[in-house]
C-alpha cells in the first residue's frame, strides 16, 4: 500500500522527499529505504550516495508518520484505506533556490550546445526499438531526446540515451514539467519513453491521424501535462497505471510487464494500432475523469 500511495507524490521538491522518507521510516524502519530509494529515483536530481546520506540522517521519531504520507497522496487523488494524518505544521511558502535556478540556466547553455553540435542520423538503439530507419538528433554515439518546457517550448535540458539504452539527464536540468512533442495535432497522446512514443506515433500514422505524442520522460509528469489520451507504461510496481489514473484521462497500457513499444515488437503494429482506434472511439469526446483506462 505504500508503494501504491508513493506514485501519487512526486519527489522532486526537497521538503517532500525527505517527509516521505521520514514518514516511511516511522512505519518500517531501515527495511523501508528500498521503497524510499526506488520512488527517489523518478527525481531528475537523483543521486544514490545523497539518498543514503540523507536515509541515514532521518529519524524514524520526527513528528512525522506513515499517516502524513497517506494524507499527501490522498490530496494528489489516492483513494487506497490507509490513515491519514495532516502534517503538524503549513509548509513554508516556497522560495527560489539561487543555487538550482543556477543550475538549471547552466543545463539549458549545455543542451543548447548539444544540439548546436548534433547532426541527424541512425542509431542503434532505435533499431532494437523496431525503428531502423527512423534518424535522430545524435552526438557522440548517443541519441539526443530535447527536454522542453509544456508551457513555453524553452529548452530545459537533454535526455541522451547510449546504444546499449542507458538513458541520463543532464545534471541540474529541470526534467519536471519538460516534454517532447512529435505532431501538431490537437489530439495530445501522453507517453512516458522515447521509444514508447515512436511505436504510438507509427500507430496513429498507420490509421492516416495527424495526433500529437508526447513523451513525457516520467510517470510523475503525466498529471502535469495537458493531453487526451494516456499510454502508460505497465511497471511491476503499479506507478505508470497509477500515474494515469491520476491524469483523469481515458488511458491504456500493455497487459503485461513493459511499454508500448514492446507490445508493438511482440503483437505487432496493427495490434496496438487496434488497441489505441478502440480507446479512441470509446472516447471520442473525453470528459477529464470519464473513462477508466484498461489494459486488454
Amino acid at each position: 500500500m505504500i508503494e501504491s500511495a508513493l506514485s501519487y507524490i512526486d519527489p522532486y521538491e526537497r521538503d517532500t522527499w525527505v517527509r516521505m522518507g521520514m514518514a516511511i521510516k516511522s512505519e518500517l524502519g531501515d527495511q523501508g529505504f528500498d521503497i524510499w530509494d526506488t520512488w527517489s529515483q523518478q527525481a531528475d536530481n537523483y543521486k544514490s550516495a545523497s539518498a543514503k546520506t540523507v536515509w541515514r540522517s532521518l529519524s524514524a521519531a520526527g513528528g512525522v508518520t506513515i499517516g502524513t504520507l497517506y494524507f499527501e497522496a490522498r490530496e494528489s487523488g489516492w483513494t487506497g484505506e490507509g490513515t491519514t494524518e495532516r502534517p503538524q505544521a503549513s509548509r513554508a511558502p516556497s522560495r527560489v533556490d539561487p543555487e538550482k535556478e543556477r543550475r538549471q540556466a547552466a543545463a539549458r547553455i549545455e543542451a543548447q550546445s548539444m544540439l548546436d553540435r548534433s547532426h541527424r542520423a541512425a542509431h542503434d538503439y532505435l533499431a532494437r526499438k523496431g525503428f531502423p530507419h527512423e534518424v535522430a538528433l545524435c552526438l557522440d554515439r548517443n541519441l539526443l531526446v530535447p527536454m522542453r518546457d509544456h508551457s513555453t517550448n524553452r529548452l530545459n535540458s537533454i535526455q541522451t540515451i547510449a546504444r546499449d539504452g542507458t538513458k541520463k539527464f543532464l545534471a541540474g536540468g529541470k526534467a519536471s514539467g519538460s516534454v517532447f512533442k512529435m505532431g501538431s495535432g490537437q489530439t495530445r497522446w501522453l507517453v512516458e519513453g522515447f521509444a514508447t512514443g515512436l511505436s504510438v506515433r507509427a500507430a496513429l500514422r498507420s490509421m492516416y491521424l495527424d495526433d500529437a505524442v508526447i513523451v513525457c520522460f516520467s510517470a510523475g509528469n503525466l498529471a502535469k501535462i495537458s493531453g487526451t489520451y494516456v499510454v502508460a507504461d505497465n511497471d511491476s510496481s503499479g506507478t505508470g497505471q497509477n500515474a494515469a489514473q491520476k491524469t483523469g484521462l481515458p488511458w491504456w497500457m500493455p497487459p503485461s510487464t513493459g511499454d508500448a513499444n514492446d507490445f508493438h515488437q511482440e503483437r505487432g503494429l496493427a495490434a496496438l494500432s487496434q488497441i489505441l482506434r478502440v480507446l479512441r472511439v470509446s472516447n471520442s469526446n473525453p470528459t477529464k475523469g470519464s473513462s477508466q483506462g484498461h489494459s486488454h
